[in-house]
């Protein structure tokens, strides 16, 4: 008998020549110049909450004002400033570098999770320069000076261990999402789907209020009230009365409604029809490893649909899914019309907040966001092989071992 041949495996990682090397490095440069023509540019935010968060925290001795109750974020928020105020950094510069920073890190988990399914190719260099140099994603911290670059980049990251089959650290990163924004929250009815289809350990998923506990305690430590810390997301969860902030979503029918009852069983219809979703995903569980493409199609289609469907949105809340269209288009390109048509409604967003221009009627962009929506399902139940794709799988769209 002949002897058997050993069994070829894919290498766990494909090197990045000098050539790809120098394109990232021309995007990354393209990217931090656009950003730094941005800096001038201010909001409504930075001027009258960031930049007098800032100002409090530097007042009162840097470091040791963090346990005292400024602002409606979390005390991971209130380290950075008082990081900023120790080493005399400017509020402004600070606080729009550091969030690019997370934005940066996010893209280059982006192109990895890219890699998975595309190794060899220009598909992960597309992946981190659109995701890196997005329209939305410069202006929301570079102009705006917001952080949801800083929550999503824990998302993508925990999208990436958990497609590596590393539980314990996908839920690690979510945790540090959670600590950050309760906007990470929409990555939650994805993370039960993984966790009934047994992708997920429960132990691991008691990382996430753990990690949120630890990273309290250095704000207990200076004096911070340990329910005030521990309840800051239902503090924020009613500092809202307007229906609809300008997010293109079903509530845009009632833009100008200030009605907190309404609101209260929106919020409980948003949970019915998420529970749908997680109940699909559970009974229509792939055999085998999860994929790259299913796995990123669910995740966007939770992060879409979760602010999609809840009252109080505001005009920014698509972020997160904007750049898992990204991921989705790379796996599907004849999806390539939604990251144009979602980019226009963010844009018309940041057109309203940041220069205070009237916007136009939400609602016609709430067709927009709601075509982008049903392409996503459609293109998950595609994934899920409840609708047989026109061309066949592709073996790469499994991660190697």
């Amino acid at each position: 008998m002949k002897p058997k041949k050993p069994a070829v495996r894919p290498p766990k990682s494909y090197p990045v020549t000098e050539t790809e090397l120098m394109f990232y490095a021309a995007v990354t440069l393209c990217g931090i110049i656009a950003r730094a023509l941005l800096f001038p540019l201010s909001s409504w935010d930075l001027e009258h909450f960031l930049i007098p968060w800032y100002e409090t925290i530097r007042d009162n001795g840097g470091i040791r004002a963090v346990g005292m109750d400024i602002g409606d974020y979390t005390p991971f928020y209130r380290y950075f400033l008082a990081f900023l105020t120790t080493c005399h950094i400017p509020a402004v510069p600070g606080i729009k570098v550091f969030s690019g920073i997370f934005e940066f890190v996010g893209a280059v988990y982006a192109a990895r999770i890219a890699a998975l399914a595309f190794p060899g190719s220009a598909k992960p260099l597309i992946t981190y320069a659109a995701c890196f140099c997005l329209p939305s994603v410069l202006c929301n911290s570079a102009a705006w000076g917001q952080c949801d670059g800083i929550y999503t980049c824990f998302i993508i990251m925990s999208l990436f261990y958990l497609l590596k089959e590393r539980d314990m650290l996908s839920m690690a990163m979510f945790g540090m999402a959670f600590a950050v924004k309760l906007q990470a929250v929409f990555f939650a009815p994805f993370v039960m789907v993984m966790l009934m289809r047994k992708k997920l350990r429960l132990r691991s998923i008691l990382l996430v209020p753990v990690i949120y506990v630890v990273m309290i305690l250095p704000a207990l430590f200076a004096g911070g009230s340990f329910l005030n810390l521990l309840t800051v997301y239902f503090r924020q969860a009613g500092q809202y009365g307007m229906l609809n902030m300008a997010l293109p979503n079903v509530w845009t029918l009632l833009i100008d409604v200030k009605q907190p009852e309404l609101g209260q069983a929106g919020v409980f219809f948003a949970g019915a029809v998420m529970l749908c979703y997680v109940w699909y995903g559970a009974m229509h569980n792939p055999p085998g490893r999860v994929t790259v493409f299913e796995t990123v199609t669910a995740a966007a289609v939770s992060c879409m649909a979760v602010p999609y469907l809840l009252p109080f949105m505001h005009e920014r809340y698509y972020f997160t899914s904007e750049l898992l269209l990204v991921l989705v288009i790379m796996c599907r390109p004849k999806a390539l019309w939604m990251l144009p048509v979602s980019q226009f409604c963010a844009g018309i967003g940041i057109y309203g907040n940041l220069f205070s221009k009237e916007r136009p009627d939400l609602r016609w962009l709430t067709l927009l966001s709601s075509a982008v929506l049903c392409m996503l399902c459609m293109l998950w139940r595609e994934a899920l092989g409840a609708e047989k794709p026109q061309q066949s799988p592709n073996p790469e769209h499994t991660p190697p071992a």
